[in-house]
């Protein structure tokens, strides 16, 4: 949700904001701006920059970016099937095309000087 080129240049205090929002994602979803603030112990103004510094227009866009991934995860989560790329893994890799690229490949590396 967060970038990591936005987050290395945050101030100190916008890190703590950062901290909280991460760690609290489901509470501050909730939040007032201020109740945000007394809870980070920060002030109201270091929010607003934080959120125009993580390339949102105000504190209400966070959170209803906060809600929009929380929702995102849950639903991936609970549909979420890993033996389909399982099956489709190992159905890429057991066939004699799959053998012919992968004899080429050993041969150049036993045929290398240096691996």
């Amino acid at each position: 949700m967060f970038n990591y080129d936005k987050i290395r240049e945050l101030n100190n205090l916008e890190l703590v904001v950062y901290n909280y929002i991460i760690s609290n994602n489901h509470k501050v979803e909730k939040m007032t701006i201020r109740e945000l603030a007394n809870a980070a112990h920060v002030s109201t103004t270091t929010i607003l920059r934080f959120c125009n510094k993580m390339g949102y227009e105000g504190f209400s866009e966070m959170k209803y970016e906060l809600k929009g991934e929380r929702q995102k995860k849950d639903t991936t989560n609970s549909n979420y099937d890993i033996t389909i790329p399982v099956k489709d893994f190992f159905k890429k890799v057991n066939n004699e095309d799959f053998e012919d690229i992968l004899e080429k490949a050993v041969t150049m590396i036993l045929k290398a000087d240096i691996v």
